[in-house]
């Protein structure tokens, strides 16, 4: 399966889905979600390895097809909208969007950009408990989450 799914990451890739994956710096944050073992929790739990496999890799392909995917995979793939299934079609557009909010003396605070690439890094602000160079499971809730920011 893997295989089989790896070459349709491979065939899915565009310039434009790379290009953005790179210029957001995904290249560790992607290998280590695609190489760390989903076998069990910090504290010993068994984890359904082959489903959360086969998440990373569908984020992994989305996120590679074009300039987007990522953030209209998390909104539009079968978990993700059942998640947000009780929001109105205005109320799913507010929720898609980046909340930026601009306070005094020239702070800005806000939740991402458009196509949500920078959720790769959101783990690190937790400490290296919490990356995705330690354990990646940590990360893949907030990105496979459609209603998670």
């Amino acid at each position: 399966i893997c295989t089989r799914t790896h070459i349709n990451i491979r065939r899915s890739a565009s310039f434009p889905g790379v290009a953005a994956a790179l210029e957001a710096e995904l290249l560790l944050p992607l290998r280590a979600l695609n190489e760390c073992e989903f076998t069990q929790t910090m504290c010993g739990a068994p984890l359904p390895e082959a489903e959360l496999r086969n998440v990373v890799l569908e984020l992994t392909a989305a996120t590679l097809a074009r300039e987007g995917g990522f953030s209209e995979w998390r909104y539009s793939n079968a978990r993700g909208a059942e998640q947000l299934r009780g929001l109105t079609e205005e109320q799913l557009n507010l929720w898609k969007e980046p909340t930026v909010l601009e306070h005094s003396r020239g702070l800005v605070t806000h939740e991402d950009g458009p196509g949500e690439l920078g959720f790769f890094w959101a783990t690190k602000i937790g400490g290296p408990s919490h990356g995705f160079d330690y354990e990646s499971q940590c990360i893949l809730p907030l990105l496979a989450n459609a209603r998670h920011k």
